[in-house]
């Protein structure tokens, strides 16, 4: 799975600065023309969740992003490119400290500009089996939409967010305008906590059954939870 987040960096990198190399190897002393590094350091625990009664495996995987070019300017021009785009992402964290010296004599190159970015990496885990003790009975149900809206405390729409319904195995992702959907659900039965999470921050709504207008959901991912 970590391949996977892998190949969606090199192509996140790619929609940032156009065409360019992109290698997942630590930073060389110098490298043939314009290059951007994706180095995984470290993993780390991924952030707390509290999604259902088996919440997924969750990884905190640490990448170190540099640089390379003929021109440190234009080096320098990448880098921010990439730094700003990572922070205006909800699928991102990023840490701007400076690494140790150490780290650098151990890639055997100068120490030069650089962040890491840390990306949640989520592995759904399988419910336990349960033995049936009473025979099946196969209930009809109607089905219905559940439309909503993320917006952050000022009423600015966030998109990107991960939106959950643990309860149906069902996700999706909020829009540019903090829209999302799920086409259908039961409309009759409880369905169950709605998850947000994003920027290493969650939120569990409580619906007790789909309403019939959208639901607006006011959530802060850069401080402190909020409904």
């Amino acid at each position: 799975m970590i391949e996977q987040t892998d190949s969606l960096l090199k192509d996140w990198v790619v929609r940032v600065l156009g065409t360019v190399p992109v290698t997942l190897s630590f930073p060389a002393t110098s490298q043939a023309g314009p290059s951007v590094s994706l180095y995984l350091m470290a993993l780390a625990p991924g952030f707390p969740s509290n999604g259902g009664p088996r919440p997924p495996a969750q990884l905190g995987l640490r990448y170190l992003v540099t640089t390379w070019a003929d021109a440190p300017e234009q080096a320098h021009r990448m880098l921010g490119r990439l730094a700003f785009a990572a922070m205006d992402s909800s699928e991102f964290e990023v840490d701007l400290d400076p690494l140790p010296v150490e780290v650098w004599l151990a890639f055997a190159t100068a120490p030069r500009p650089a962040f890491v970015l840390r990306v949640l990496l989520r592995l759904e885990r399988p419910k336990p089996d349960k033995f049936v003790r009473v025979p099946l009975v196969v209930r009809s149900a109607s089905l219905t939409a559940l439309r909503g809206r993320v917006l952050s405390p000022e009423g600015v729409p966030l998109p990107g967010l991960r939106v959950d319904l643990p309860s149906l195995q069902l996700s999706t992702q909020t829009d540019e305008g903090g829209h999302f959907l799920f086409p259908a659900i039961p409309s009759e039965s409880p369905i169950g906590p709605l998850h947000i999470s994003g920027k290493g921050h969650e939120l569990d709504i409580t619906l007790e059954r789909p309403a019939d207008e959208p639901i607006v959901i006011h959530f802060n991912p850069l401080g402190e939870k909020g409904a």
